[in-house]
């Protein structure tokens, strides 16, 4: 049997540690192919590595969704890594948080979130779950580690609610629909984005590395043509 101290298998949960005042700032994205190999993560552009050392948030090669390229590693240990980067992402609605994540062993779910804005957890029984308000709901997807799977969060500040998509990475749905809708922020007061914050698992003798890939933070909800089709 596994054993956990700390319980996420991976979850993602958006803290806001400052309220700001501006809009928006330039889109965010991050796939670390442009970072060193076998090198932590924990100082380089606003990461930070908040539990654990900083050699368990490190950049690996070649363990992506197509294969090359490279991903964050959060190595199983516990307590759990957690490991984020802050910056003022500002308040615009929508705001789309996107990342992959293949997930990994742990033996339990976690408490609720009481802190942030959205969370999303692998649990220990093969559930995807989503924060709402204080509490964890099953969004009714079953999920396998291992495996890539394609998250979005779309955020609204107007309402303090959200949405969340999951996808396989591999087969990733034709149609573009939310797992779970109009989802409470776990601190309602919360009026912008100012930390991506993501956790790893712990497991004894079973694979509890999380990887995590293709992060952005972007602002535009849809494009649309508003002239006729020009010859």
């Amino acid at each position: 049997m596994t054993t956990s101290k700390y319980l996420f298998v991976t979850s993602f949960v958006i803290c806001c540690l400052w309220i700001a005042t501006v809009q928006a700032q330039d889109s965010y994205t991050e796939n670390f192919d442009n970072r060193q190999p076998d090198v932590t993560i924990n100082g380089v552009d606003f990461w930070s590595v908040t539990q654990g050392t900083d050699n368990s948030a490190i950049v690996q090669s070649d363990l992506t969704i197509s294969g090359s390229g490279k991903a964050l590693r959060l190595v199983g240990a516990s307590p759990a890594v957690d490991v984020g980067r802050s910056a003022t992402y500002g308040n615009l609605s929508p705001t789309w948080i996107r990342f992959s994540v293949r997930p990994a062993y742990s033996a339990q779910d976690p408490s609720a979130p009481t802190s942030g804005i959205g969370a999303v957890c692998f649990g220990y029984n093969g559930k995807v779950m989503a924060a709402d308000s204080s509490s964890w709901v099953d969004t009714g997807m079953d999920y396998s580690i291992d495996q890539w799977y394609d998250v979005a969060m779309n955020l609204n500040f107007e309402t303090h609610r959200y949405d969340l998509y999951v996808t396989s990475s591999a087969s990733p749905e034709v149609q573009f629909a939310p797992v779970k809708s109009n989802l409470r922020f776990i601190d309602p007061s919360i009026n912008s984005l100012s930390r991506l914050n993501f956790s790893g698992s712990y497991a004894t003798g079973l694979s509890d590395d999380v990887y995590l890939d293709d992060l952005s933070v972007t602002y535009i909800d849809r494009l649309q043509i508003t002239t006729s089709p020009q010859k």
